[in-house]
């Protein structure tokens, strides 16, 4: 069992800052808080600090019920998926495998292998640190402006 602690942190958010999609998460987030704390502010005409505050609550909000999503649904859609078009690409090359002579056989056999090894390569774990990182932000900013708001 792997022991938690700062370290483990640490190479988390390192491998995360290497992960290309972490800063586009980012950027969507603060984005889209920028626009709705903009609209919120200059048409609802509300003082500033409930402004802030909507801004942050819907911008953590929608970051949440995305990682809901990616935690639970999503997943579990998407292995389904992969997992019946895998059978299924397995089903027909048994097929094809059946039909062939000895040397296509080896010689399948070696290309699949081959295609195997370039999968393993390709395959890279996929970095959560951009969602989780707009939710605590959020979350602590919302901490801060309640406050305010009361």
């Amino acid at each position: 069992m792997k022991k938690f602690g700062i370290s483990r942190i640490i190479d988390y958010v390192k491998f995360g800052l290497k992960y290309k999609y972490t800063y586009f998460i980012v950027l969507f987030f603060l984005i889209l808080f920028a626009i709705i704390l903009t609209l919120s502010h200059f048409y609802s005409k509300l003082k500033f600090s409930d402004s802030l505050f909507s801004s942050l609550m819907v911008t953590f909000l929608l970051d949440l019920l995305c990682l809901m999503f990616k935690w639970g649904f999503l997943r579990n859609s998407i292995s389904r998926f992969k997992e019946g078009r895998k059978n299924s690409k397995e089903r027909s090359d048994e097929l094809r495998m059946k039909k062939m002579n000895p040397t296509e056989l080896r010689a399948h056999k070696i290309a699949k292998q081959k295609v195997e090894e370039q999968e393993l390569k390709a395959k890279t774990y996929k970095s959560n640190l951009g969602w989780y990182f707009i939710l605590i932000t959020f979350f602590i900013a919302i901490l801060i402006t309640i406050p305010f708001i009361i």
